[in-house]
C-alpha cells in the first residue's frame, strides 16, 4: 500500500518535499493526528503507548500532539508510554522552553531508567 505521499507524487508528479506538504495540509492527515491526540487518552494501555509511537513516526508533522503527549510524559502510569512520548517529543522537534524542562524533569524525577533514557536521548536531538 502506498503512503499518502507516495500517491500524491505520482498523482501530479510533485517533489517529495511539495507531496509532504500537500499531506500535511491534508484532512485526512489532521484527522490521523488528532485521532491520536485522543487515543493517547485510553484507558487501554496498547492504545497509549501505538499512539505515541505513531507519534513519533510522524516526526514535526505532529507538531499538535506536543501538549499531549507532554501530559503523558508527566503523568501516565505506563513506563512504555512515558518513554514513547518521550520519544516522540524528540522526533517532533519543537524546542520550547516547556517540552526541554519537561524532558528535564523526565531525565532526572522519573523512576524508570528507560523513560529517563529516552528523555535525555530526546533532548539531545533536540538540542543538536
Amino acid at each position: 500500500m502506498l503512503a499518502a505521499h507516495e500517491m500524491v507524487m505520482q498523482m501530479d508528479g510533485t517533489s517529495s518535499k511539495h507531496a509532504d506538504e500537500v499531506v500535511l495540509l491534508s484532512p485526512v492527515f489532521q484527522f490521523g493526528i488528532e485521532k491520536y491526540i485522543t487515543e493517547l487518552q485510553c484507558v487501554e494501555t496498547y492504545k497509549r503507548y501505538q499512539a505515541a509511537e505513531s507519534l513519533a513516526s510522524m516526526g514535526p508533522r505532529a507538531s499538535g500532539a506536543v501538549p499531549a503527549l507532554l501530559k503523558c510524559l508527566r503523568q501516565d502510569c505506563c513506563v512504555f508510554v512515558r518513554k514513547s512520548a518521550a520519544l516522540a517529543l524528540g522526533e517532533i522537534g519543537v524546542m520550547s522552553a516547556q517540552v526541554l524542562a519537561e524532558l528535564g524533569t523526565a531525565v532526572s524525577e522519573d523512576d524508570n531508567p528507560y523513560v529517563r533514557e529516552r528523555a535525555e536521548q530526546a533532548l539531545h536531538k533536540l538540542k543538536c
